[in-house]
């Protein structure tokens, strides 16, 4: 990662002399492993993408009718999202202030491995290279290997679109969506013909502002799956939870071994909200954006295929988690445009 992603770099001293407590290594049929590290719970599960998915609706869902997990809180003077983002790997300032700061952000414990587990839902997470590094050297290899991934990814166009919207990049960088998605679809193009990689982003811009770049799942799997074993991650869609948010809550309670809510979810926290339509995107535009997105959801599916990787509901296929058109009529371009 270059500086634009900020450096890797272990906690602080202080914090790597601080107590451990011993911790039983996790096998599939043990419950799920609780850390405590120096008199501190800190998060054995997180949930690491994808913005503007569905986290939020999950993490609501999960708070009110999940036991066995703990979720932290802010810091006084934080902002109130802090309850759910830590943002303490992504984030430069707050990772370099080590880990005695996360810890803060959890209850005390008293070392054992059974009971309640920490719970970290920081959805950026997954678009940042620099993170499964940090995490890795924040917790150590054999304490990384019991961590366990929830992604929650979404139409990847919707997607992009729905963060666009929601951080206002409209006002932000002067160009409606159309703009920005047509010249980073043109970059995509440019970069795959050059044989260049495509993510976190084939150009110099501000990662910020790269909503195209930052629905591209595959990569950004695979770059997780360079660090952690496949079988610590699973994947769900707001697709998915929208259709049954019963059984998406429950095979997540299994995966994390805790046990599973009594009654009934009903509907996902804001999901009418979410559902709310957009105009449709100009034609030559969601053809470019197909062109982009059809080989990448093709990838995606055939990663979460070869590694077997956990879905929500059990009962999903891979092709059921982002169902996307990818007809030829969406990636014919129209001649003389």
């Amino acid at each position: 990662a270059g500086p634009r992603y900020g450096r890797v770099e272990p906690f602080s001293s202080a914090v790597q002399r601080e107590p451990v407590e011993p911790q039983p290594r996790q096998t599939r049929e043990s419950n799920s492993t609780s850390f405590c590290i120096g008199g501190k719970l800190l998060p054995s599960a997180m949930l690491i993408g994808c913005q503007k998915a569905g986290t939020t609706s999950l993490f609501d869902d999960l708070k009110r009718t999940v036991r066995g997990l703990d979720y932290g809180f802010a810091l006084a003077g934080e902002s109130f999202f802090k309850a759910k983002e830590k943002h303490c790997f992504d984030a430069d300032e707050r990772y370099a202030k080590g880990l005695a700061f996360y810890a803060k952000h959890f209850r005390t414990c008293k070392g054992g491995g059974s009971g309640p587990i920490a719970f970290d839902a920081t959805p950026n997470y997954i678009r940042k290279p620099v993170v499964p590094e940090r995490i890795v050297r924040a917790y150590g290899k054999p304490r990384a290997s019991q961590l366990r991934f929830i992604i929650m990814v979404r139409h990847p166009i919707k997607r992009a679109r729905s963060e666009f919207a929601h951080f206002s990049m409209g006002n932000r960088t002067g160009m409606p969506f159309e703009v920005l998605a047509r010249r980073q679809a043109l970059e995509i193009r440019k970069c795959r013909e050059n044989g260049r990689p495509l993510w976190p982003s084939c150009t110099e811009g501000n990662l910020a502002w790269q909503v195209v770049y930052a629905s591209m799942y595959s990569e950004q799997l695979r770059h997780w799956l360079q660090f952690f074993a496949p079988e610590q991650f699973l994947v769900t869609s707001l697709e998915l939870y929208r259709a049954n948010p019963n059984a998406v809550i429950r095979d997540i309670t299994t995966f994390l071994r805790i046990p599973a809510p009594k009654g009934v979810i009903r509907q996902p926290a804001h999901a009418q909200h979410k559902m709310k339509s957009k105009a449709e995107l100009p034609q030559r535009l969601e053809e470019e954006l197909h062109s982009v997105f059809c080989p990448l959801m093709e990838d995606f599916r055939a990663l979460l295929r070869q590694h077997s990787i956990t879905l929500a509901p059990n009962d999903a296929t891979v092709e059921s988690v982002v169902p996307m058109d990818c007809a030829p009529r969406h990636l014919a371009a129209r001649e003389g445009e």
